[in-house]
C-alpha cells in the first residue's frame, strides 16, 4: 500500500477522523465535569440531611445508691455531684455530650444509661471512672 500525501479529511491509514476524536475528547471532560457536579451535590445534600443539634439532652443517667458511698458526676464538662450519696438514694442527670461518674466502687451503685443498665467489667470493689459518651453528635 503506497503512501502518499492525504486529503484534508480523510483518516489516516488505520486511525479515527480528527472530528471523532475531538468529540470523543470533548465527551469526556464533559462527563467529568457532570461527576464532580454529582459528587458534590451529593456531599451537600448529606450535609443538609445530618441531625440538627437539639437543645434538649439526649443522655440520661440514673445512679441508685446500692448502700452508702460517695459520688462525683460531671455533666458536659461541668461539676454536678459530689457529695456522700445514702443507701436508697437516687439521681438523675441529663446531658448532650457526656456524662462521667466517679465511684469508690461500682458495686455500691446502680447505673442506668438511656434506659439500660450497666454493668461495668472489671472488679466491682475498686474506685471506678464512668464515661459515657454520645457518639452519635461528637460534640462542638
Amino acid at each position: 500500500m503506497p503512501v502518499g500525501p492525504r486529503r484534508p479529511g480523510t483518516p489516516p491509514v488505520g486511525g479515527l477522523p480528527l472530528q471523532v476524536v475531538r468529540a470523543l475528547a470533548m465527551g469526556s471532560v464533559l462527563a467529568l465535569f457532570a461527576l464532580i457536579g454529582w459528587q458534590a451535590f451529593q456531599g451537600r445534600a448529606e450535609r443538609s440531611a445530618a441531625p440538627a443539634r437539639t437543645a434538649v439532652p439526649d443522655q440520661h443517667l440514673s445512679v441508685l445508691a446500692r448502700h452508702n458511698t460517695h459520688v462525683r458526676v460531671l455533666v458536659d464538662g461541668e461539676l454536678a455531684v459530689d457529695r456522700p450519696l445514702p443507701g436508697g438514694e437516687s439521681l438523675e442527670f441529663d446531658a448532650h455530650r457526656e456524662i462521667v461518674v466517679e465511684v469508690p466502687a461500682v458495686q455500691a451503685v446502680r447505673l442506668e444509661y438511656n434506659g439500660r443498665t450497666i454493668v461495668p467489667q472489671g472488679r466491682q470493689d475498686a474506685p471506678r471512672r464512668l464515661v459515657f459518651v454520645d457518639d452519635l453528635e461528637g460534640g462542638p
